[in-house]
Parts: C-alpha cells; sequence; structure tokens
C-alpha cells in the first residue's frame, strides 16, 4: 500500500497539468493562436531588419570616424609645419627689424640720414 500511497501525488500533479493543458486549449484556439504567431514573425523580421540597419550603420560610421581621424591627423602636422615656417619667418622679421632700427639710429646720430625718393 505505501507504493500506490507515493503514486498517488504524483498521479494527481499529471491529472492537473492535463486539466490545465485543456482549459488552456479551450481558452485559445487556433486561429487566435496563428494570429499571435504571425505577429511575432512580423515584429521578429522587423527587430531582424532593424539589427541589420544599426550594423551597417555602426560600419559606416566606424568608417567615418576612421578617416575624420586621418584627417585631423594629416591637419595636425600641417599646423606643426606652418608654425616652424611662421616662427623662421618672425625671427628673421625681428632681425631685420632691428638691424633697420640701428642703422636708422646710427644714422640719426651721425646726422647723414638722407631722404629717399626725392
Amino acid at each position: 500500500m505505501r507504493e500506490d500511497r507515493s503514486l498517488e501525488p504524483s498521479v494527481n500533479i499529471v491529472r492537473s497539468a492535463h486539466n490545465a493543458v485543456d482549459a488552456i486549449d479551450d481558452f485559445v484556439d487556433n486561429e487566435k493562436l496563428s494570429e499571435i504567431m504571425d505577429m511575432q514573425r512580423s515584429i521578429l523580421k522587423r527587430f531582424d531588419f532593424i539589427k541589420q540597419q544599426l550594423d551597417s550603420f555602426d560600419k559606416d560610421t566606424v568608417q567615418q570616424v576612421d578617416d575624420a581621424c586621418k584627417e585631423i591627423s594629416r591637419n595636425c602636422e600641417l599646423l606643426v609645419i606652418l608654425k616652424a615656417d611662421l616662427d623662421s619667418i618672425y625671427t628673421k622679421v625681428r632681425g631685420m627689424k632691428r638691424k633697420l632700427l640701428a642703422r636708422v639710429q646710427h644714422e640719426t646720430s651721425h646726422g647723414q640720414l638722407q631722404q629717399p625718393y626725392q
């Protein structure tokens, strides 16, 4: 008798499960289930399409960022070269200005300043 009693809870669980499945089966008919599955397929297709667009967008964006970084790097190198050139030019201009100022001071102190374009 002990064996029969140990099987009783299992049998009750199985009966309850069958009753639940029957109740759900009566509640949802095949047409509603088909509509729900079609709607889910449609949503999955939309998600897949959106995922493909985002993957493509990510690849395009990464490429654009890489291109922009390369261009910025080239422009920075160009700016460094231009700054060096300008520093050289300003150094030469300051040297010429000092020489010209020294010459003007020398000429004015000796009274030999000549008027150009007379």
